[in-house]
């Protein structure tokens, strides 16, 4: 699942943009890829175990980086840490479950309705103001949100709900590492996130938990290091690019998610999909380009 609260300041050099562009790109196709792996793994095993070695295989991961690269341990304002670690666990945890359940092409849509409600969050609990064109794109994404969970089951099926939650969690979590990125690097904040997901997934991996085989094994690999790398590429994207463009970018992730669901799971988005997903597309066009002014 992406975050993009947790990417560094960009560069002001504009020669760097491309290669912001390119890392962005990158991350899109390893999170639409990382998806795919979350959704052939939860096939023969519990998402909730998917959910476990995503976080665990990433920590160790940026623990290992930070350690390679120089990068230090020490934290501060712990505790806002902690909560963000709590909320984005929840959102990976709904987010899985909706991978699980639903069209990859779907649960990645209804996911990407984070911005949306961090714009809705922040109103109320940062007290940032909510201009018109952020009003309309909010607009956008809900009719969106209505065409990709209504003709599948209503507005009340709840794998979709599931799923939607996950953008609310997101939302959250972004809020609160937005007070913490003041205090602490990106990839701090992203070890303390792996951190509480792998403590609070394993209790509730444990009494269903499954061996895997050699090839589930690969599978949660696939897992861990997509969206590592997809967290490490998007953090260099955002240091390169314009963050607005960069945003934009980003946005591709769904239909590059909707293509491997075509073709590796043969699921085909309907009419709806196409329709609810570029309402959510366009909006978040909107809401970035409406950011940058």
């Amino acid at each position: 699942m992406p975050d993009t609260s947790n990417a560094l300041p960009m560069l002001p050099s504009a020669h760097s943009e491309r290669k912001g562009y390119a890392f962005m790109l990158g991350s899109s196709v390893c999170f639409a890829v990382m998806g795919a792996f979350v959704k052939q793994a939860s096939a023969t095993l519990p998402f909730l175990e998917v959910s476990f070695f995503r976080a665990f295989g990433g920590l160790l991961m940026i623990a290992a980086w930070m350690a390679l690269t120089g990068q230090p341990f020490a934290a501060r304002d712990k505790g806002i840490l902690v909560w963000r670690g709590v909320l984005g666990w929840a959102a990976l945890t709904a987010f899985f479950f909706g991978i699980s359940t639903l069209y990859l092409a779907d649960a990645v849509l209804l996911n990407y309705t984070s911005p949306f409600f961090t714009a809705i969050v922040a109103t109320f609990v940062l007290g940032e103001r909510l201009s018109r064109p952020s009003v309309l794109a909010l607009l956008l994404a809900s009719a969106g949100v209505a065409f990709v969970v209504g003709p599948k089951g209503g507005f009340l099926h709840w794998e979709a709900l599931v799923a939607l939650s996950s953008g609310l969690f997101a939302a959250f979590a972004y809020v609160a590492v937005k007070r913490a990125t003041a205090r602490n690097s990106p990839w701090v904040i992203v070890l303390y996130f792996s951190a509480v997901a792998s403590l609070l997934t394993l209790p509730l991996m444990v009494p269903g938990y499954r061996h895997p085989s050699p090839l589930e094994w690969g599978l949660l690999s696939g897992v861990a290091v997509s969206a590592t790398v997809a967290q490490v590429f998007m953090t260099l994207g955002y240091q390169h690019a314009r963050a607005t463009t960069a945003s934009i970018v980003s946005l591709f992730t769904p239909f590059i998610a909707a293509v491997l669901g075509i073709f590796f799971f043969h699921d085909l988005p309907t009419w709806a999909t196409w329709l609810g997903g570029g309402l959510i597309l366009a909006a978040g066009v909107l809401l970035t380009r409406e950011k940058s002014t």
